[in-house]
């Protein structure tokens, strides 16, 4: 935890280990790759705190995005163009 105690009696006051993980948000669409984390009680520029990215390499794929027929999981639902048809 991120208090200024040594909330775990370990001798360290806010150790790594009781830290939050905060993930990196390469492309700045604000959503962080799950395979890049570090633990940290603050978020610096560049990092966020869900790594719910599904492509950090492309700001316009990201949970919040549209899907479109592109050959794409532009919305990180784990299915390629999963658009419905009209």
């Amino acid at each position: 935890m991120c208090n200024g105690k040594d909330d775990n009696c370990s001798g360290t006051v806010d150790d790594v280990a009781s830290m939050p993980k905060v993930y990196q948000d390469a492309d700045g669409d604000g959503y962080g790759c799950p395979s890049n984390s570090k633990n940290s009680c603050f978020i610096e520029n560049g990092w966020v705190s869900n790594a719910d990215d599904c492509n950090d390499d492309d700001a316009n794929v990201n949970p919040d995005a549209t899907e479109v027929c592109n050959g794409k999981d532009d919305n990180c639902s784990g299915t390629v163009d999963d658009v419905s048809a009209d």
